[in-house]
């Protein structure tokens, strides 16, 4: 099964991701989806193997979003996305495609965060550990969620997009904007 659903999941990220995006908050700015989706492209393009290049990424991050709301899936007004309420099951359905993906990025933003001078091994162990745990807690059944190479990547996706310095150390400005994006 894990496969098989690998096999497609680079389809669904983007849409997936904006839909999790407009469900957790209700009302969001485009600016905003566009904003967020973007600060995260690199770490799903690593793990999922998407080449949408970066001068055409916002576009074809328009285009999702005028499907999804030619779709009635959700609603713009002017500059504003919101639920539509009669699709909401729709809504909720695609934005769960992407959940797993984020709650093991928060795993490791969180880590970082409480720790930031953690060692890079034992980041990426304690990464690990939290995911194996919830995903006993709540039932996760994706061998992915808490391989530690998918952790691994992720972490070396932190320090190839300036997260880290040269010495190691935390961009705290960065990670904060990568947090941020979780809270409403």
């Amino acid at each position: 099964m894990t496969y098989y659903r690998n096999n497609i999941q680079h389809l669904f990220v983007l849409p997936s991701f904006i839909a999790s995006l407009v469900l957790h908050h209700e009302a969001i700015e485009l600016n905003l989806v566009l904003d967020a989706v973007k600060k995260f492209y690199p770490f799903l393009a690593n793990e999922l193997f998407l080449n949408i290049p970066e001068e055409r990424l916002q576009q074809y991050l328009l285009s999702i979003i005028d499907e999804l709301c030619r779709q009635e899936i959700l609603k713009r007004h002017e500059n504003i996305l919101t639920i539509n309420k009669k699709r909401g099951r729709s809504l909720q359905l695609l934005a769960a495609g992407v959940r797993e993906i984020l709650q093991r990025y928060f795993i490791t933003l969180s880590l970082l965060k409480a720790e930031p001078n953690k060692a890079r091994a034992e980041l990426e162990k304690e990464s690990q550990s939290i995911a194996q745990r919830l995903s006993v807690l709540h039932g996760i059944n994706a061998p992915e969620f808490f391989d530690k190479a998918v952790f691994s990547a992720f972490i070396n996706g932190l320090k190839q997009n300036g997260y880290f310095d040269a010495e190691g150390n935390v961009n705290n400005e960065k990670l904060d904007q990568l947090l941020s994006i979780y809270t409403k």
